[in-house]
């Protein structure tokens, strides 16, 4: 009887073994039918789109990507367009040859997700030729391969406010970011190469590592440091604490400044606190423009009641005043 069941077990367990083991031959694994294997082209978006990994917001203008993965021999795998939001969720992967990300304009980063990027070239190209365009990094953390420039801008701005940052640019004579004006403003960046600036770099409040075969942090015009605390040497392992940087290849800078928040009134460089003084001046402002008129209003009613109570009494006087006259 024993022997019985057992047999009946074993027969069991194997019919559901070659069961699972069919279902899994005809129904793709759900990794494997998220894959996208050619260029998501996001650049001139007329509706709302949804597909594996990402979500369009045609309305407002609003891209979602939470656990997109793109493995692609074509030039681009992701392209995004001017005045795009790009808010980041779990883990996303893109691998293209050209270039992994292309932004068309400006281009607005958020969330808490992450972003590798794998490219033959550049990590993310900024095309736009617009002066005026920004790309900007408010937070999320970044993992880019890239064997020519990390982060190439010809013509954007591109702001890093948050967020944390890993870029490897294997090839010497490429930068981990090259672009017209960079600003490195808060975060956590660490690089194996240089970083560039055709017209102007500016650095502030941020950890920020950079091990480097030439000099590493440069501009053509206009180089500026300030709020942070700088280690660099010709080598990593010959790092001197320094009162301003100078050329070396190798630095490490740690943020000095109490807030590194930056304003969203006036801008990157200015920080979050002005904004609290401002509303708090608008707050007094406007509970002056309130009370002030209240109070005004107050006594102008006051000055009527009495007037009309002087009024009254006056004619109640001189009602008085006839009644005894008659008299």
């Amino acid at each position: 009887m024993k022997h019985r069941t057992f047999t009946r077990i074993v027969t069991a367990a194997l019919a559901l073994s070659m069961l699972f083991s069919f279902t899994a031959v005809l129904v793709p694994t759900a990794s494997a039918a998220a894959k996208l294997t050619k260029t998501v082209n996001l650049s001139l978006p007329r509706r709302d789109i949804t597909d594996h990994g990402y979500t369009w917001d045609n309305r407002n203008a609003t891209l979602t990507l939470d656990g997109l993965y793109i493995d692609t021999k074509d030039d681009y795998g992701l392209k995004i367009t001017s005045g795009a939001t790009v808010i980041l969720k779990g883990q996303n992967y893109i691998k293209a040859s050209r270039a992994a990300l292309a932004l068309a304009g400006t281009v607005t980063f958020k969330g808490s997700g992450t972003l590798t990027l794998v490219s033959d070239d550049m990590g993310i190209y900024c095309y736009s030729t617009d002066d005026s365009t920004t790309v900007r990094f408010m937070s999320g953390k970044y993992d880019i391969k890239a064997g020519g420039d990390g982060i190439y801008s010809t013509h954007s701005t591109v702001s890093f406010i948050d967020g944390d940052w890993k870029i490897q640019a294997s090839t010497p004579e490429n930068f981990a970011i090259n672009g017209r004006v960079l600003k490195l403003y808060g975060g956590k960046m660490t690089m194996d190469n240089a970083v560039h600036a055709t017209l102007h770099l500016d650095i502030q409040a941020l950890s920020l590592s950079v091990a480097a075969e030439k000099p590493a942090l440069t501009s053509d015009k206009n180089l500026t440091i300030a709020d942070v605390e700088i280690l660099a040497g010709s080598h990593a392992d010959s790092l001197e604490e320094l009162s301003e940087y100078s050329g070396e290849n190798c630095v490490k800078m740690k943020s000095i400044r109490k807030d590194t928040r930056t304003s969203i009134f006036f801008g990157e460089s200015v920080p979050r606190t002005v904004d609290h003084i401002v509303l708090v001046v608008l707050l007094a402002l406007f509970t002056a423009g309130i009370a002030i008129p209240f109070v005004l209003n107050q006594k102008k009613t006051k000055r009527a009641l009495a007037k009309a109570a002087e009024e009254q009494a006056a004619a109640e006087a001189k009602r008085t005043a006839e009644k005894q006259s008659r008299k």
